[in-house]
């Protein structure tokens, strides 16, 4: 508590109500220079003293600036840069233990095991509420100038990137649904442009697949039904409990660069759109969601194993890195548990599948001759086999379920309130 000083009677009883300024710099822990600045500010109120020599402040905004400056501390100290340039969060959706990931309270692998739906999961994601029954969502129909703008950009190149394709989409919608303002008066909620964003990237996993067109889901579909459709996959049980499972472990990644980009996005007031468009943008990038790409072009299906161990070998022996395969490291001492979760369904699914055969081989012989292990890239690439998918789904795939966690921590930012403002320390060059 602060004490209050006494001074002349005949001022006014409100005078009762400051401090001194050696018990203001006390509670306020500032230098004396600080204080004045607050001041000059108007952010903490004075008077004379009766002596006329010294200032009295107002114990109020004493107390005001105090816990200010204490919400303020927490705040930088959870968002300060650490070592190797990685930032903080004080807020989380996903945690990583050795037993893998956790949405909220929730183990992935559990999720996946109890034959959780990504819908589902992607719900309890965003609002921390579990339901468990497995609903479908219902939505309008995307439409048809989206539709239409989305299979235009194919036009451009011959191969557009599916996750370009991805980004159209979403750009595309958020312009169809209009302002924030439009989509309040229209009786929308973010929640409702969430799922119609899903429901159209899967739509547009159609262009990747054998009709090469975009795919109106129908009323009520669930997605991984709609995936397989979209892509030409026959739809028994297996395949969509594969395709389930892959969205539901690739869903979130505790803060990686692309939901990063979604919270600087929600916190500059965009809406669901806009960061989604701004995670798969850096999404987009070789080093995150291209190292799909980047793995099928390492491990080729035409290839023999021994030929590409031997490749994978040099570039180990040489301290390079090899997309797909991770050294032992603290976090996983056995590998990481989501990819081989998806590594046992792609063996369940994709055992007379040439292209997943060849590649489970490999993966074995690199795993006992070189001691590295199979990472989620690596594993998503597999399943993608072993359902016989095009080529260069899997990064498609990846985008698309990493999406429900990008809107997460959308909405995640946007209830904490503040707006992400980076600084930058200005060094000489050379140091």
């Amino acid at each position: 508590m602060l004490t209050t000083i006494g001074i002349n009677m005949t001022q006014r009883n409100e005078r009762s109500d400051y401090v001194v300024r050696d018990e203001a710099l006390q509670v306020l822990k500032v230098k004396a220079q600080t204080l004045y600045c607050y001041v000059s500010r108007g952010h903490i109120r004075s008077v004379r003293h009766a002596n006329g020599r010294a200032s009295l402040y107002l114990r109020k905004d004493i107390e005001r600036m105090r816990t200010k400056a204490s919400t303020l501390g927490r705040l930088r100290e959870g968002l300060a840069p650490a070592a190797n340039t990685r930032v903080v969060w004080p807020r989380a959706i996903t945690t990583i233990a050795e037993d893998g990931h956790h949405y909220r309270s929730r183990s992935a692998l559990k999720l996946v095991d109890e034959g959780c739906t990504f819908e589902g999961v992607s719900e309890y994601l965003w609002s921390g509420e579990w339901h468990d029954e497995a609903l479908a969502w219902t939505t309008a129909s995307i439409p048809p100038g989206v539709v239409s703008l989305v299979e235009g950009v194919t036009r451009l190149h011959k191969r557009p990137h599916l996750i370009q394709l991805l980004m159209q989409a979403v750009l595309a919608l958020g312009i169809a649904e209009g302002s924030r303002s439009e989509r309040f008066r229209a009786g929308g909620a973010p929640v409702i442009s969430a799922r119609r964003t899903l429901r159209a990237m899967v739509g547009t996993l159609g262009l990747a697949g054998p009709k090469q067109a975009f795919l109106q889901l129908k009323d009520g579909e669930f997605l991984c039904a709609g995936i397989a459709r979209a892509l030409g996959l026959r739809p028994t049980q297996e395949a969509l409990q594969g395709l389930d499972a892959l969205l539901v472990l690739m869903a979130d990644y505790e803060l990686d660069p692309p939901a990063l980009a979604a919270r600087l996005a929600a916190s500059a007031g965009g809406h669901v759109h806009a960061g989604v468009t701004a995670a798969l943008s850096v999404h987009s990038a070789s080093l995150t969601g291209r190292v799909c790409d980047r793995v099928e072009q390492l491990f080729p299906t035409h290839a023999l194993p021994e030929a590409t161990l031997s490749k994978v070998r040099t570039e180990l022996g040489a301290g390079r890195p090899v997309p797909g395969l991770e050294r032992p490291h603290s976090r996983y001492s056995q590998g990481d548990p989501r990819a081989r979760c998806l590594i046992e369904f792609a063996n369940q699914i994709g055992r007379q599948a040439p292209a997943y055969r060849g590649m489970a081989e490999t993966t074995r012989l690199i795993e006992k001759k070189c001691g590295a292990t199979p990472s989620v890239e690596f594993a998503l690439v597999m399943m993608s086999r072993a359902l016989g998918l095009p080529e260069y789904t899997a990064s498609g795939l990846y985008a698309l379920s990493r999406t429900a966690g990008w809107i997460a921590h959308i909405f995640d930012q946007r209830l904490a309130g503040f707006m992400v403002w980076p600084r930058m320390r200005v060094t000489p060059y050379g140091r």
